[in-house]
């Protein structure tokens, strides 16, 4: 037998509004979905968010955030770690 997780688009988009009442509109939320979203799918997860109204994205590394913008995601991506000089 497998393990495996659903994801509700319609309770993902529930949770963010709650968020988004609860810390008013002048507030930005930073929709953390580095490690491909935990393993959940970062795009689809990112899509979901920013049709919900997410702005902000948070990533691991600058590859993930390449990854993100290319499949679509207009909003502004942050990298949450250092970044290594080459």
């Amino acid at each position: 037998m497998r393990t495996f997780v659903e994801i509700s688009r319609s309770a993902l988009i529930a949770n963010y509004q709650s968020i988004r009442r609860a810390v008013g509109e002048a507030v930005e939320i930073l929709a953390v979905v580095k490690a491909d979203a935990y393993g959940h799918g970062a795009h689809e997860i990112a899509a979901t968010l920013e049709q919900a109204g997410a702005r902000w994205f948070g990533v691991t590394s600058v590859a993930e955030a390449v990854q993100l913008r290319t499949s679509g995601i207009q909003g502004r991506i942050v990298v949450l770690s250092h970044l290594e000089r080459d």
